[in-house]
């Protein structure tokens, strides 16, 4: 039975995204630096005061707007607002994965594209010949990917029966053979289908990544990354994975990547609609108590 396609993960609003931008923006810079900043700002809104206002001071006859758009002030004020757009702008482009104007590649694509190209599709194709579905873990957070390698893993490996697929044989089209598996909980009655899941713990080379960017600035003297900073770069390239693994199962740039599996783009998006789930922390929970619930109590 084909199963509907997982819901397709927005970017942030325009002002959301240019908020967070913007308190980027902010920490980036010392404390001192914000207070000469804010300092002066202060200095140009009562410099504009005085020329909006100062009629009586200055004697003179010319508009209160007039005064105030010619004033030193304003355009000082101007300058500094243009200033700070153009910071928000940069680290907007940034955070979207844009550098220079051209697309960056960031670790989250890379591993995406590892993962689809040396896994998934291979095991969807398995999933089409044995009439399974494929059920992957899909962290909300950094700490779900803690959470179910800590508390969830454990409790499958504890309490459940389960058995490998291997997926080589399937892909017989690829020039270089398939050597990974699939882990199957089987079902705990009989009738009960088995349940396929995969658990991307390639996703935890995102948390190396960065812990390896931290120890060389370290090495060389420069300011680690802060532990909120790291939280929100390790979940930024974590959405970029699925982001981009779900562009891959659905667009023509996926189909060219697994040629070499004998696969149309048209069959590509087929697996993925038919035989292949995303499951939040919550919802695996849930299923996993389907699939093999708990003895009762005696």
């Amino acid at each position: 039975m084909p199963r509907p396609a997982a819901p397709e993960e927005g970017q942030p609003g325009h002002l959301r995204a240019s908020w967070n931008a913007f308190c980027l923006v902010l920490e980036d810079y010392h404390w001192i630096t914000k207070l000469i900043a804010i300092a002066l700002v202060l200095c140009c809104l009562l410099g504009a005061g005085v020329a909006y206002w100062g009629e009586g001071l200055l004697l003179s006859r010319q508009p209160a707007l007039e005064r105030l758009l010619v004033s030193d002030a304003f355009r000082m004020l101007l300058t500094l607002v243009f200033a700070l757009l153009i910071a928000v702008s940069i680290k907007r482009r940034q955070n979207a994965g844009l550098l220079d104007g051209d697309e960056h590649y960031s670790i989250g694509r890379a591993l995406a594209f590892g993962y689809f190209k040396n896994f998934l599709v291979g095991t969807l194709m398995l999933a089409r010949e044995k009439q399974r579905t494929l059920y992957i873990f899909k962290p909300a957070s950094v700490q779900d990917l803690r959470r179910f390698e800590h508390e969830v893993w454990p409790e499958i490996v504890r309490r459940m029966q389960t058995r490998t697929e291997d997926i080589g044989a399937v892909a017989h089209a690829r020039r270089e053979p398939l050597t990974r598996r699939v882990v199957v909980i089987e079902a705990a009655r009989s009738g009960d289908e088995e349940f396929w899941m995969d658990f991307p713990t390639t996703l935890f080379t995102v948390g190396d990544y960065y812990e390896s960017w931290n120890r060389w600035l370290t090495s060389n003297h420069k300011p680690a990354i802060h532990p909120t900073r790291l939280l929100r770069f390790e979940q930024q390239q974590i959405d970029e994975f699925f982001r981009h693994l779900r562009l891959l199962m659905t667009s023509d740039i996926g189909g060219k990547a697994t040629a070499e599996f004998g696969l149309a783009p048209a069959e590509l998006a087929q697996l993925q609609q038919q035989h292949f789930v995303e499951l939040s922390l919550p919802e695996f929970r849930a299923r996993l108590e389907t699939a093999n619930p708990a003895p009762a109590s005696p």
